[in-house]
């Protein structure tokens, strides 16, 4: 197979830098195919064939730096053409010499490159192996992928299988509610007519509370009127103490009179004496008056405690019968209609 121009100029180059850098090391080590082929990016088979060439260049210049003619040679061909051919023979066997050492170093070379084929060889299988079990891997992730998907499916199947039987249960469960709802608008309408019943309690019920608020209206006012009695009773006894006091002034006065008028002491006495009693007996009767009122006061306020009593027990009725209105379930409008019907 031949080696493209590009290739074989890459691999050239290649071989000569690294040639160049074991020189300069002080090395005289060839490069090797391996080396090479990982410089220049090549495959095995070009380098191969590449370095072949290469190294049988290197060794013709080797040889062509041993064949050349020696000083003495020639010194020895102007003095005399016996020493030259003696000259001559001498150099024909170091010529000979040098071709079998050239000889051994191809040789060598060659051990050299086939070793070196075996090792990149080796490589390139180490890396086929490697290549290998990664397919291998790739293969069983393949597999198990194909495996997982086939789990997949089984699940959506059933899943599919468990979405059929709840459906079906859902249309079963919808004719139940049907039929549920059907006998609930038979409820509807005796709780309608029971509904009816009620409202006419409710309204009687209402009347009755209008009648006992009517009620406590009128014991309000009359304890309105009571309070105002027992205030008109406070002014009259407010009035009396002012009498009283009054009284007692004038009761001074007549003292300080009879302190002058000692002949009209005892009449002075026995008015003062009258006018006190007088005083005393109004006294008694504004308390008594007094007491009365708020006798009437406290019955009245107790009346209409018991009245606001009995009103929020009336409220408390109400409020339950409203609540069990409430409770109960509402007429549905727009719901199924009977068989009957349709």
């Amino acid at each position: 197979m031949e080696v493209s121009n590009e290739i074989r100029a890459r691999i050239i180059s290649a071989a000569d830098e690294l040639w160049a850098q074991e020189q300069a090391a002080g090395g005289d080590r060839l490069p090797t195919v391996d080396a090479v082929r990982k410089a220049a990016r090549a495959n095995m088979n070009d380098v191969s064939a590449v370095m072949k060439d290469w190294r049988r260049m290197q060794t013709q210049v080797v040889a062509k730096v041993a064949v050349e003619i020696p000083e003495r040679v020639r010194e020895a061909a102007m003095r005399s053409a016996e020493t030259a051919w003696q000259a001559a023979q001498e150099v024909a066997g170091e010529q000979l010499t040098a071709a079998q050492q050239q000889w051994d170093q191809e040789r060598a070379d060659a051990e050299s490159m086939r070793k070196e084929l075996a090792d990149a060889y080796d490589a390139a299988q180490a890396d086929a192996e490697g290549l290998r079990a990664q397919l291998e891997q790739m293969q069983s992730a393949a597999e198990q992928a194909v495996a997982e998907h086939a789990e997949v499916v089984r699940r959506m199947e059933d899943e599919r299988r468990q979405i059929e039987g709840r459906a079906t249960k859902a249309e079963q469960e919808a004719q139940h509610q049907r039929s549920i709802a059907d006998r609930l608008e038979g409820e509807q309408k005796q709780l309608r007519e029971s509904l009816d019943a009620e409202t006419e309690r409710r309204a009687r019920a209402e009347q009755i509370t209008e009648g006992l608020r009517a009620d406590v209206t009128r014991m309000q006012t009359q304890v309105d009127q009571a309070k105002q009695d027992q205030t008109d009773l406070r002014e009259q006894l407010v009035a009396a103490n002012e009498r009283a006091v009054r009284a007692e002034q004038r009761v001074e006065n007549l003292t300080a009179q009879i302190e002058q008028m000692q002949a009209a002491t005892d009449r002075a006495e026995q008015q003062h004496q009258d006018v006190v009693g007088r005083m005393e007996g109004e006294q008694k009767q504004l308390r008594e008056r007094l007491d009365t009122v708020n006798d009437r006061a406290a019955r009245a306020e107790q009346q209409v405690a018991d009245l606001t009593a009995e009103l929020s027990r009336e409220r408390e009725r109400l409020d339950a019968l409203l609540r069990q209105d409430k409770d109960k379930p509402q007429p549905r409008r727009g719901g199924p209609k009977k068989e009957s019907d349709a």
